[in-house]
């Protein structure tokens, strides 16, 4: 169980990274338009970006619960009780 734990957690932290990596270079680049030629983002662009945060919260929030069942309730419980 905490092996699975374990994998998962960090293959939710692993598609965290590449989200808020898409995210980065994604804003960067808009930074460096708006600069040149002085334009607005599409409405595409902007939910783009919406969904990737919501996206990029959920992640966050569940490697959080597994990092507490995983350190916490497998590893940390035991050495208090024993």
């Amino acid at each position: 169980m905490k092996t699975a734990l374990t994998i998962l957690l960090v293959l939710i932290l692993a598609a965290e990274a590449v989200v808020f990596y898409q995210m980065r270079r994604l804003i960067s680049g808009w930074g460096k338009e708006v600069e040149e030629d002085d334009k607005a983002l599409t409405d595409e662009e902007v939910r783009y970006i919406e969904i990737r945060g919501k996206l990029l919260s959920v992640l966050s929030t569940a490697a959080i619960v597994l990092f507490l069942l995983r350190f916490v309730l497998f590893d940390l419980f035991p050495l208090i009780r024993g």
